[in-house]
């Protein structure tokens, strides 16, 4: 019988991992911290391409859990979005930080009854990537911190077509820790 440790207990979480000394501690939020929840939901008429659906704001320190989606399928049979993160400010028009890293294309046509996870809709995060801060994520994709750059950052969906005037609803929820 083996023991494997994760990286609570051991070194390094890797297989060949022995059992910290002194003992290692997790990062503030991300054990043993308070679960977060923010879920927002938007209805839409007559939309356009590059629209942005402003959902909600974050901390870039901030721990993301999961990211969860649902629509009522109300969209254009065209019609689709982009969900990721653009900087955060007071008039909700920031400059993209990385407009895809949840989902690139992802359709809204069809109605998405259950929440749908969007860590499994992208190979450039994943699973593995569940709990790491939200400025570790950017940098899986367009960006380049090497630390915290302690910004505000806002979940958007970025439409790619136009959209008549049908009613169309948009639910994000995302369950995530916070520091302070």
């Amino acid at each position: 019988m083996a023991n494997w440790y994760s990286d609570r207990i051991g070194t390094d979480g890797s297989a060949d991992s022995t059992i910290g000394s002194p003992f290692p501690t997790s990062p503030a939020g991300r054990a043993d911290g308070r679960l977060r929840v923010s879920h927002s939901s938007i209805t839409v008429t007559d939309t356009a391409a590059s629209d942005v659906l402003w959902m909600a704001r974050f901390k870039s320190s901030d721990r993301i859990l999961a990211v969860y989606y649902n629509t009522d399928g109300g969209f254009n049979a065209s019609n689709s979005a982009e969900l990721g993160f653009y900087t955060g400010n007071s008039t909700y028009d920031g400059d993209v930080l990385d407009i895809d890293i949840f989902g690139d294309s992802i359709d809204l046509t069809s109605a998405v009854d259950v929440l749908t996870d969007a860590f499994s809709l992208l190979a450039a995060v994943g699973g593995e990537d569940r709990m790491k801060t939200i400025w570790e994520l950017l940098t899986l994709g367009a960006q380049s911190y090497t630390v915290d750059p302690n910004i505000l950052v806002d979940l958007c969906w970025t439409l790619n077509a136009d959209d008549d005037a049908t009613s169309s609803t948009l639910t994000t929820t995302v369950l995530y820790t916070s520091v302070g």
